[in-house]
Protein backbone atom coordinates (compact mmCIF):
# COMPACT_ATOMS: atom_id res chain seq x y z
CA UNK A 1 0.00 0.00 0.00
CA UNK A 2 1.08 3.53 -0.72
CA UNK A 3 1.32 5.68 2.39
CA UNK A 4 -1.83 7.77 2.81
CA UNK A 5 -3.68 5.87 0.12
CA UNK A 6 -6.09 3.01 -0.06
CA UNK A 7 -4.56 2.06 -3.44
CA UNK A 8 -1.82 -0.47 -3.95
CA UNK A 9 1.41 0.47 -5.75
CA UNK A 10 0.23 -1.28 -8.94
CA UNK A 11 -2.77 1.01 -9.22
CA UNK A 12 -1.13 4.35 -8.48
CA UNK A 13 2.30 5.92 -8.55
CA UNK A 14 3.93 9.24 -7.84
CA UNK A 15 3.27 10.78 -11.27
CA UNK A 16 1.83 14.29 -11.18
CA UNK A 17 -1.42 13.05 -12.66
CA UNK A 18 -1.91 10.53 -9.92
CA UNK A 19 -1.25 13.18 -7.29
CA UNK A 20 -4.13 15.18 -8.75
CA UNK A 21 -6.44 12.24 -9.40
CA UNK A 22 -6.32 8.84 -7.78
CA UNK A 23 -6.77 6.67 -10.82
CA UNK A 24 -7.14 3.11 -9.67
CA UNK A 25 -8.10 1.51 -12.98
CA UNK A 26 -4.79 0.39 -14.57
CA UNK A 27 -6.15 0.60 -18.13
CA UNK A 28 -7.46 4.13 -17.60
CA UNK A 29 -4.23 5.12 -15.88
CA UNK A 30 -2.18 3.83 -18.86
CA UNK A 31 -4.42 5.63 -21.35
CA UNK A 32 -4.19 8.92 -19.44
CA UNK A 33 -0.40 8.64 -19.16
CA UNK A 34 -0.16 7.90 -22.92
CA UNK A 35 -2.27 10.92 -23.85
CA UNK A 36 -0.49 13.14 -21.30
CA UNK A 37 2.65 12.76 -23.42
CA UNK A 38 0.89 14.41 -26.38
CA UNK A 39 3.11 16.69 -28.37
CA UNK A 40 2.37 19.65 -30.58
CA UNK A 41 2.43 17.22 -33.47
CA UNK A 42 -0.52 15.38 -31.88
CA UNK A 43 -2.51 18.61 -31.65
CA UNK A 44 -1.62 19.38 -35.24
CA UNK A 45 -2.89 15.96 -36.29
CA UNK A 46 -6.12 16.56 -34.37
CA UNK A 47 -6.61 19.83 -36.22
CA UNK A 48 -6.05 18.12 -39.57
CA UNK A 49 -8.41 15.29 -38.65
CA UNK A 50 -11.15 17.70 -37.57
CA UNK A 51 -10.77 19.72 -40.78
CA UNK A 52 -11.07 16.50 -42.79
CA UNK A 53 -14.19 15.51 -40.85
CA UNK A 54 -15.78 18.90 -41.50
CA UNK A 55 -14.94 18.73 -45.19
CA UNK A 56 -16.26 15.17 -45.46
CA UNK A 57 -19.52 16.10 -43.73
CA UNK A 58 -20.03 19.02 -46.08
CA UNK A 59 -19.28 16.85 -49.09
CA UNK A 60 -21.74 14.18 -47.92
CA UNK A 61 -24.58 16.68 -47.78
CA UNK A 62 -27.00 16.18 -50.61
CA UNK A 63 -28.75 18.84 -52.62
CA UNK A 64 -31.82 19.07 -50.43
CA UNK A 65 -32.06 22.01 -48.03
CA UNK A 66 -32.67 19.62 -45.12
CA UNK A 67 -29.43 17.70 -45.77
CA UNK A 68 -27.48 20.92 -46.16
CA UNK A 69 -28.90 22.41 -42.96
CA UNK A 70 -27.97 19.23 -41.09
CA UNK A 71 -24.42 19.42 -42.47
CA UNK A 72 -24.17 23.11 -41.57
CA UNK A 73 -25.29 22.37 -38.01
CA UNK A 74 -22.48 19.83 -37.66
CA UNK A 75 -19.97 22.30 -39.08
CA UNK A 76 -21.22 25.13 -36.87
CA UNK A 77 -20.72 22.92 -33.82
CA UNK A 78 -17.18 21.93 -34.90
CA UNK A 79 -15.82 25.37 -35.86
CA UNK A 80 -15.44 26.64 -32.26
CA UNK A 81 -13.59 23.42 -31.41
CA UNK A 82 -11.32 23.89 -34.43
CA UNK A 83 -10.68 27.50 -33.46
CA UNK A 84 -9.80 26.51 -29.88
CA UNK A 85 -7.46 23.73 -31.04
CA UNK A 86 -5.74 26.15 -33.41
CA UNK A 87 -5.44 28.78 -30.68
CA UNK A 88 -3.98 26.19 -28.31
CA UNK A 89 -1.54 25.00 -30.98
CA UNK A 90 -0.29 28.53 -31.60
CA UNK A 91 0.01 29.25 -27.84
CA UNK A 92 1.91 26.04 -27.13
CA UNK A 93 4.12 26.53 -30.17
CA UNK A 94 5.09 29.98 -28.93
CA UNK A 95 5.66 28.79 -25.38
CA UNK A 96 7.83 25.90 -26.53
CA UNK A 97 9.89 28.10 -28.82
CA UNK A 98 8.71 26.34 -31.98
CA UNK A 99 6.95 29.49 -33.17
CA UNK A 100 8.29 33.02 -32.93
CA UNK A 101 6.41 36.29 -32.69
CA UNK A 102 6.94 38.73 -35.57
CA UNK A 103 9.03 41.10 -33.44
CA UNK A 104 11.21 38.17 -32.33
CA UNK A 105 11.83 37.22 -35.96
CA UNK A 106 12.76 40.82 -36.81
CA UNK A 107 15.14 41.04 -33.82
CA UNK A 108 16.72 37.70 -34.75
CA UNK A 109 17.17 38.76 -38.36
CA UNK A 110 18.72 42.08 -37.30
CA UNK A 111 21.12 40.21 -35.02
CA UNK A 112 22.16 37.93 -37.90
CA UNK A 113 22.80 40.96 -40.11
CA UNK A 114 24.84 42.55 -37.34
CA UNK A 115 26.95 39.40 -36.93
CA UNK A 116 27.52 39.09 -40.69
CA UNK A 117 28.49 42.78 -40.86
CA UNK A 118 30.95 42.38 -37.98
CA UNK A 119 32.50 39.28 -39.53
CA UNK A 120 32.86 40.92 -42.95
CA UNK A 121 34.36 44.12 -41.56
CA UNK A 122 37.66 44.76 -43.26
CA UNK A 123 36.91 42.45 -46.18
CA UNK A 124 37.10 44.25 -49.53
CA UNK A 125 33.60 44.90 -50.92
CA UNK A 126 31.88 43.85 -47.70
CA UNK A 127 29.62 46.91 -47.56
CA UNK A 128 28.13 46.02 -50.95
CA UNK A 129 27.56 42.43 -49.79
CA UNK A 130 25.83 43.61 -46.61
CA UNK A 131 23.67 46.05 -48.58
CA UNK A 132 22.59 43.23 -50.93
CA UNK A 133 21.75 40.96 -47.97
CA UNK A 134 19.65 43.67 -46.30
CA UNK A 135 17.96 44.48 -49.59
CA UNK A 136 17.07 40.82 -50.21
CA UNK A 137 15.70 40.42 -46.70
CA UNK A 138 13.54 43.52 -47.04
CA UNK A 139 12.05 42.40 -50.35
CA UNK A 140 11.27 38.89 -49.06
CA UNK A 141 9.22 40.08 -46.06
Amino acid sequence: MKAGSAKCAAHTDSAALNRSYRISNPDLKDAVEFHAKASLLDISQQIVTLKAMIERRLNLAGDSPAEQITAYQFVAAQLPILAKLTETMVKLSRESGELMERNEVIEYTQRIIQIVAEELKGVEGSEAVIDRIVSRLETEE
